[in-house]
Order: structure tokens, then C-alpha cells, then sequence
């Protein structure tokens, strides 16, 4: 069956205060995150798939990572320099602050989709080491 007729849906995980996952369909995933709150969560569109993109949703951040030709990249959002700490997957980390993304940037990621060379080609993303 063509990716047209079956399109990719998006597995969405929160984990406090209890971890949940559940798979929705692209549109059900983007009025999710506009309904999300303060609330955190991450975004997996295409899970297991050849091209994947994951959001990371906090309370006022996101961060963006994709899987390419076998390679993981991360959206970069600035050049600074350093780490913060943010809240990603449930934890608190430090993250690169070039990868530190406003909330609203997973949004209009997510409403790029499902045209995954043109979220490819239009964002700058970096290979993960």
C-alpha cells in the first residue's frame, strides 16, 4: 500500500506524572500539541520508519531531531554557544542551547509534514556525532 494511502501516523508519549503512548494520525497529532498546556511530550511521526522526525515537547521548548539516509540530525535553531538545562523525555538534561527550539517551532515542523524532503531541505539540521 502507498504512504498516500496509508500515510505515517504519530506516536505520542507523555511521561509525568505517569508515563502514556498512544499512535494518532497527523492532524489528530497537530491539535495534540496546540492542546498540550504546559504539559511536555514527545512526537514521533513515521516511528520505525526510513525517515522519522521527533519532537520533544517542554514547557517553553521543543527540540527536533530527524532520521536521514541513516543518520540522526538535529534542528539547529541558533549559534550559541553552551548548554541549558531543559525538561526532554521526562528528565531534566543539558541540552545544546543551538538546539534549544521555541515551543511553537515543533508546530510548524509537524505542519510541514508529510513532505519530509522539504522539512529536509528548509530547516538547517546537523549530524549528530
Amino acid at each position: 500500500m502507498s504512504q498516500s494511502e496509508n500515510p505515517p501516523g504519530v506516536k505520542i508519549e507523555t511521561f509525568v506524572p505517569e508515563y502514556l503512548s498512544q499512535e494518532v494520525s497527523l492532524e489528530e497529532a497537530r491539535n495534540i500539541y496546540q492542546s498540550l498546556g504546559k504539559a511536555s511530550a514527545s512526537f514521533t511521526w513515521n516511528d520505525c520508519g526510513d525517515e522519522v522526525l521527533t519532537l520533544s515537547v517542554g514547557e517553553d521548548h521543543s527540540t527536533a531531531t530527524l532520521l536521514k539516509d541513516r543518520s540522526f540530525c538535529d534542528l539547529v535553531y541558533a549559534d550559541n554557544p553552551g548548554e541549558d538545562l531543559i525538561e526532554r523525555d521526562g528528565s531534566v538534561v543539558e541540552y545544546p542551547r543551538a538546539l534549544i527550539l521555541p515551543r511553537e517551532k515543533g508546530l510548524e515542523l509537524l505542519n510541514v509534514l508529510p513532505d519530509f524532503d522539504r522539512l529536509f531541505e528548509s530547516y538547517r539540521w546537523r549530524v549528530q556525532d
